[in-house]
């Protein structure tokens, strides 16, 4: 029997279009019947130009694992950069520009935040990781990524308790609970890795989304721990912080002056440097960005 290996690049929120539409098709075949098959299957889906790539399983499977670390990589390295910004007074989103206009690089996965999630870059990360010490070979790149990405929980976290010193119990709003936009997926989210952290502080936290459901929530924290509000505004009310976690198009122009009257706090922590820190402050809230001065 034989055996082909033919790995998906879809993104959630666009499946559908990459499906449709995909840049390359990577095909892994060790027969040339195999690769007719292959060719006759995807002839419907590549008539512009050709797209068919063919070599063998395992380097197709290693296009997979390498594409999506590759990737991985580059949001952390901006996010390594972003806190070195931060330190030395350079805005980040000025050096994301112009690094991006370098053809070299281009401006993709080029955008600092509060780290990655889902269930594709983390688990191939620690998939790629593990075979590679299977063959004596130490991941020193993967595993800087991955630390690098769980920082990012660890420095938005800093960020709260500074903003909240003195707070008893703060209370801390988090706007977007899935990992990206345009999914309901909460595997791996950053949004929910900063709330298991706030709440075992003794954080009071409420979060708002616009598709995820409360029974997500529970199964990944537990039932009570974080309760979903029906608005961004509702969870807003009475809160010290507000982080804005998952870039939703309906969080990233909100009305500053009428958050800052149901908030308890003046503290805005753009996770995904959405937001402008002009309008906020003259809303008179207190910004603080990834990577900005």
């Amino acid at each position: 029997m034989n055996v082909i290996s033919n790995p998906e690049f879809l993104r959630e929120g666009s499946a559908v279009a990459d499906g449709l539409k995909p840049d390359r098709i990577i095909v892994g075949a060790r027969t040339e019947s195999d690769r007719e098959l292959i060719h006759e299957l995807y002839e419907p889906f590549a008539r512009n130009h050709e797209k068919l790539m063919f070599m063998s399983p395992e380097s197709a499977e290693l296009v997979k694992y390498g594409a999506n670390s590759m990737l991985a990589t580059r949001i952390s390295f901006m996010n390594e950069l972003a806190e070195y910004s931060s330190r030395v007074g350079a805005d980040i989103e000025d050096v994301r520009r112009g690094m991006g206009a370098d053809p070299r690089i281009g401006p993709s996965y080029l955008y600092p935040g509060i780290g990655f999630g889902g269930s594709c870059f983390p688990k191939d990360l620690r998939s790629l990781a593990a075979q590679m010490s299977q063959y004596k070979i130490e991941p020193q790149i993967i595993s800087a990524v991955v630390a690098r990405n769980e920082r990012q929980v660890d420095l938005i976290v800093d960020a709260v308790a500074q903003a909240t010193s003195g707070q008893r119990r703060p209370v801390v709003a988090l706007w977007g609970v899935a990992f990206k936009p345009n999914t309901d997926d909460v595997r791996e989210s950053p949004s929910l890795k900063i709330a298991r952290v706030l709440i075992d502080q003794a954080c009071e936290v409420r979060a708002a989304d616009p598709v995820v459901n409360q029974a997500q929530v529970d199964a990944v924290l537990g039932a009570g721990r974080l309760p979903l509000a029906e608005s961004e505004m509702t969870a807003a009310a009475g809160a010290d912080v507000v982080i804005l976690a998952t870039e939703w198009r309906q969080y990233r122009s909100p009305d500053f002056e009428a958050l800052r009257r149901v908030m308890r706090g003046t503290t805005l922590v753009d996770g995904r440097n959405q937001w402008s820190h002009r309008q906020v402050r003259a809303a008179g809230l207190q910004y603080i960005g990834v990577g900005r001065p």
